[in-house]
């Protein structure tokens, strides 16, 4: 029962995120009060609840918990799931615990190692394009993509995220 309510309550905070953070309309302060009020949740269920609980939510609940992780603005609570071995082991999703790496590496000053994270501005056509904040290693990113169990190599992740965010407002 405890774990249905958690995966609802995970469900529940996913969608604000999502809501405030992709809708554009409702501008930075929101996304950052969320992300605050998400990261105190968050901290309280680990707490309480402990990182097996976590780890029992199943892969949808584990991948609503890593993808709000990564929003948090509390880069030592990031620094410790990321330290978790038992909830990164806990979702096939590699994208996500990648993301959650390089999130906490980046917001931390240190270059990333898989690519997740992208700068994006407006080209000379004034199209939207993505690019990767600084790598530790980009002669060797593909393989440790690959190595890591990633299924894009940087370039493809790069195309994607140009599909994805190419309609995306940024400023000039």
């Amino acid at each position: 029962m405890r774990i249905k309510i958690v995966n609802f309550l995970l469900l529940l905070l996913f969608k604000v995120d999502q809501k405030v953070r992709y809708r554009g309309k409702y501008g930075v302060l929101p996304v950052k009060i969320t992300d605050v009020i998400t990261t105190n949740i968050l901290k309280f269920l680990l707490g309480v609840l402990g990182t097996d609980f976590i780890c029992k939510l199943g892969e949808s609940g584990v991948n609503r918990f890593i993808t709000l992780s990564c929003h948090s603005r509390d880069l030592k609570f990031i620094e410790s799931i990321c330290e978790s071995d038992e909830i990164l082991k806990s979702t096939p999703d590699r994208e996500k615990v990648a993301i959650l790496i390089d999130n906490a590496l980046v917001r931390g000053g240190k270059k990333q190692r898989f690519g997740e994270i992208m700068q994006i501005h407006k080209n000379i056509d004034g199209k939207s394009v993505s690019e990767p904040l600084p790598l530790q290693d980009p002669k060797n990113v593909n393989r440790i993509r690959a190595d890591f169990g990633l299924s894009q190599t940087l370039e493809e992740h790069i195309k994607w995220a140009n599909e994805q965010f190419e309609n995306m407002k940024v400023p000039d």
